[in-house]
């Protein structure tokens, strides 16, 4: 009779089989929306960038910012498909950290079940958590350190270290949570020629970049960048009266708790500290040869518990380190996610089925439910309100990525234009998008109060070399900033001597009076 009343409290295929695509689909269909991006901030200023790339600029030559090469190309690349495009980026990126969590989580002998309900259920919500803001630079970075620690502990060496050169050129501050994970594969399995080869990789992936940017005529820009960023990274946005470490902490995890990240700290430190025992259990059943307690079903598993452990520690740690280093806003505690993806790992581990004598095994909805609240606190507990938000918006955010930029609709219908420049913070519209065949001639189309004054004294000095200029809201006053106040003083003054200004929804787009054709107008061939 206890042997009968034993199996019933046994999972049964029927509910795991509901178990898995139920939880998958509810899980997508509220992270979704997070990933449609906006032209909000600074996704708005990528696009602008890729519509330039497209129309033949040269990267921190003829348009500036300050991200990787790569970065912008592929942008630019799924935009020559579609402006949809972007939305399809996102999502093959939080796949691509969906493709990793899983190979690792099979690596470490996790079945396959499992593994598909905990990766497809977890990281999404984990890589969209918190901090995630769409069509960012974080999360190509934390896919690409995934699938390169993937790679890694399967041992496929040349692989991990191609995609480290990859990373390199498309989020550089992540390279270092990278490195980590690599060196830490290598220690487990005392493959020191096989890090050689991925450094080897790595190296050979990024010479042919710099010969790439060499060859366009983009890399001193290229390098001016770095040296940019190491001087963005501890300016006047990292002062603390505790110095710049504590500045950088403050700024990704301030007292408001935005960012979530010591929400993911906490939640990572907890999963390694209850994870521990069952992750010893995994170890010895692996060793032993279970092969069905472990789920390997054809060789045993590359990735011990120990392994799995140790690199979440060393990613998380890598990934305080760089925001302690370089963190200006809490977006950049998504570095942290990297950690959270493999702390997935172990929870896994914990969850996997034991066939130990007397032991009851969860119910799928336990696990699905226990494995969707980790991931929740994984990816810092974002607020729900966020989730109704980004479905409420997503109509808007999608009629917003196909049409032409409000400033582009003035400009285009003025046919003595024929080359323009921009004046403001965060293209927040795009501008860019239906201007191709329009000449930028100011490079730095978006530019901030904290910027230097060689840099505002350039764009003052170019501004008059267009004919149309595009004068953002963002050009405004700005308590405490007297160096950015008298900036916006002279371009107001520029434009208020000598042209025709027409107002957007956003901005004012002034054409020189003199090339100014007034609506309905004809203009002589």
């Amino acid at each position: 009779m206890s042997r009968l009343a034993g199996a019933r409290r046994r999972v049964g295929p029927p509910p795991a089989t509901v178990a898995l695509p139920v939880t998958v689909a509810l899980v997508w269909l509220v992270t979704w929306p997070r990933t449609v991006p906006t032209l909000f901030g600074d996704h708005g200023s990528y696009i602008s960038m890729a519509e330039r790339v497209l129309a033949g600029d040269r990267l921190y030559v003829d348009v500036w910012d300050n991200k990787g090469p790569l970065f912008y190309d592929e942008i630019a690349v799924v935009r020559l498909v579609s402006r949809y495009a972007d939305i399809v980026l996102e999502v093959a990126w939080v796949a691509l950290a969906c493709w990793a969590v899983l190979s690792l989580c099979r690596s470490a002998g996790v079945r396959r079940g499992l593994a598909l309900l905990v990766t497809l259920a977890g990281v999404p919500v984990v890589v969209t958590g918190a901090a995630y803001g769409p069509g960012m630079t974080h999360l190509p970075g934390v896919a690409l350190c995934l699938a390169t620690t993937a790679l890694a502990v399967r041992r496929r060496w040349v692989l991990a270290g191609a995609l480290t050169g990859v990373l390199l050129f498309s989020k550089e501050i992540m390279v270092p949570i990278a490195a980590v994970a690599v060196v830490t594969a290598a220690w487990h399995h005392r493959s020191w020629r096989g890090f050689a080869r991925a450094v080897v990789s790595a190296l050979v992936v990024s010479a042919a970049v710099v010969a790439g940017l060499y060859a366009r005529g983009e890399l001193g820009g290229f390098v001016t960048s770095i040296t940019s960023n190491l001087d963005y990274a501890d300016g006047d946005l990292a002062q603390s009266r505790y110095g710049s470490v504590v500045g950088h902490l403050l700024n990704a995890m301030p007292e408001d708790g935005r960012g979530g990240g010591l929400v993911t700290i906490a939640a990572v430190a907890l999963v390694l500290v209850t994870g521990g025992r069952a992750g010893g259990r995994g170890a010895r059943g692996a060793r032993g040869g279970d092969r069905e307690a472990t789920g390997a079903e054809e060789n045993p598993p590359l990735a011990q518990p120990e392994l799995v452990r140790d690199l979440t520690v060393a990613t998380l740690v890598a990934a305080i380190v760089v925001i302690a280093a370089t963190a200006p806003w809490p977006h950049h505690s998504q570095s942290l996610y990297v950690a959270g993806c493999l702390a997935l790992v172990l929870v896994a581990l914990r969850l996997s089925p034991r066939h130990t004598p007397g032991e009851q095994q969860w119910h799928p909805a336990r696990v699905a439910g226990t494995a969707v609240l980790v991931a929740f606190l994984l990816g810092g507990a974002l607020h729900p309100y966020y989730y109704l938000e980004s479905a409420r918006e997503v109509p808007s955010r999608i009629v917003a990525l196909s049409h032409d930029s409000v400033d582009s609709a003035v400009i285009t219908q003025q046919p003595r234009v024929h080359t323009y420049a921009r004046a403001g913070s965060n293209d927040d519209g795009a501008h860019a998008v239906g201007l191709r065949s329009y000449a930028l001639v100011c490079p730095r189309f978006h530019h901030y109060p904290f910027e230097s004054s060689a840099v505002l004294d350039g764009i003052l000095a170019c501004l008059p070399s267009a004919d149309a200029l595009i004068v953002d809201q963002t050009i405004r006053d700005e308590p405490n900033s007297p160096q950015w106040n008298a900036y916006v003083a002279k371009v107001r003054a520029l434009v208020g001597n000598g042209y025709t200004c027409v107002p957007t929804s956003r901005s004012q787009v002034c054409v020189k009076t003199s090339l100014y054709v007034a609506p309905g107008t004809s203009v002589p061939s």
